[in-house]
């Protein structure tokens, strides 16, 4: 399993502009599932699996929901 994140700059969005990150959820199965950020929490721990699945789609057991916790509060102080 993979969590990658990495940051995106969009100038269009609500006519204006907007900073967020994208974070990229690939299972061992290499089935991958992607979302955007604009305003990355600091931990998902307050993330169930259903909430987890509706941003990745690909989400389907305790151990992925686990590791995406784990992950992301690793790679997002790199962000913020």
């Amino acid at each position: 399993m993979k969590l990658i994140m990495y940051r995106r700059y969009d100038q269009e969005i609500l006519c204006g502009s907007k900073e967020g990150v994208y974070v990229r959820f690939i299972n061992s199965s290499g089935c991958g599932g992607i979302t955007f950020l604009y305003d990355p929490p600091v931990n998902l721990d307050h993330a169930n699996r259903r909430e987890l699945n509706d941003l990745f789609q690909n989400v389907v057991r305790r151990e992925q929901v686990e590791f995406i916790k784990r992950r992301y509060k690793e790679e997002i102080t790199k962000f913020i």
